[in-house]
């Protein structure tokens, strides 16, 4: 197995624990992991919005859409350092809509990972690759906390 290959399949073994559980990440279950590259500190993940992730209006909900780049950013950045971390500041802006059927996609890069912060941002795009939302995400990274606590999620 490739390198990248092997880094795609813990990535996604670690997504699939952390959507399994009974907290409310298991909201998250219908995100599909495409491809992730924690050199880079970049992951590209794809959902189908189904009734469950819509709102009144019958579109992917602004709360759903937040969680995932709250998680996601979270998931690339351990990825990439070893360590997870918690949010410290997320902020949203909203250009769209998506309607239930389509599919999105979220393009997520870590900017910058210090000794104790990072500093992420993550798009959602609908399939002809316009900006649904748009996420920044500053996350203070745990001193003892590696990827190994996942497993107890």
């Amino acid at each position: 197995m490739a390198a990248s290959e092997a880094v795609l399949q813990t990535f996604r073994h670690l997504w699939k624990m952390t959507t399994s559980g009974r907290n409310y990440d298991r909201v998250l279950k219908s995100v599909n992991i495409v491809s992730v590259s924690p050199n880079r500190g970049s992951s590209r993940c794809e959902l189908t919005v189904e009734e469950e992730h819509s709102n009144g209006q019958r579109t992917l909900h602004g709360g759903y859409m937040t969680m995932m780049v709250d998680t996601l950013t979270l998931a690339t950045l351990a990825m990439q350092v070893g360590r997870i971390g918690v949010s410290a500041q997320l902020n949203m802006s909203f250009f769209r809509s998506a309607d239930i059927g389509e599919k999105v996609s979220i393009d997520v890069d870590v900017i910058k990972a210090g000794k104790s912060t990072a500093f992420t941002q993550a798009h959602i795009l609908n399939a002809s690759g316009e900006i649904l939302a748009w996420g920044t995400h500053i996350i203070s990274l745990t001193k003892t906390r590696g990827l190994e606590s996942l497993s107890q999620v």
